[in-house]
């Protein structure tokens, strides 16, 4: 690295690594890099397991007026949670996409964005597959997610109000979820 103004600092982090284990999950590898550039960040991390891997790219400008980061190229291939968590009872198998980004910090005027994309997995017994989105603008969260099941498909869409401070300093918290 050098230097430590923001806005001209250089600083390159990243390592690999090999075999390892979380829980009952064997790692094979693993690598994870982030560069800050003129107050730019870029970065990437990736791990692979025996018959699968997480990977995602991150960019970012952390000290700008307003914060942003942006979560891309998120894949997951033959994910076990179950191994994961150590959890025997709960055995998966999920492949899919993922990609987030936000802006700002207070969640009053914060924007963000959220998705991730289930191809055809399996969650113990249960086949499945479909889609989330998240987002939040001007203090109002929003949740959309549609999974197809064997039998059926499951549909949720939730909106949540951020308290607003009114004059004694309470806030009011709302979660709307349509019949």
């Amino acid at each position: 690295g050098r230097g430590t103004d923001p806005a001209t600092m250089l600083l390159r982090l990243g390592g690999d690594f090999g075999e390892s284990q979380v829980n009952d999950q064997a790692i094979t590898s693993g690598s994870l890099i982030v560069r800050l550039t003129g107050g730019r960040l870029d970065g990437g991390a990736s791990v692979r397991m025996p018959g699968g891997l997480v990977q995602a790219d991150l960019t970012g400008t952390p000290f700008a007026e307003t914060p942003a980061f942006t979560l891309r190229n998120g894949r997951f291939e033959n994910l076990d949670v179950g191994a994961f968590a150590g959890d025997s009872t709960l055995a998966s198998d999920l492949t899919g996409t993922f990609a987030a980004e936000v802006a700002g910090t207070d969640p009053a005027t914060a924007r963000a964005g959220a998705t991730l994309t289930l191809e055809p997995s399996s969650f113990n017994d249960a086949q499945l597959d479909g889609t989330v989105a998240l987002t939040l603008a001007d203090g109002v969260g929003q949740a959309d997610a549609t999974l197809a099941l064997a039998g059926g498909t499951a549909m949720v869409d939730a909106t949540y109000a951020f308290p607003d401070d009114d004059a004694e300093g309470h806030g009011g918290r709302h979660l709307c979820l349509p019949r």
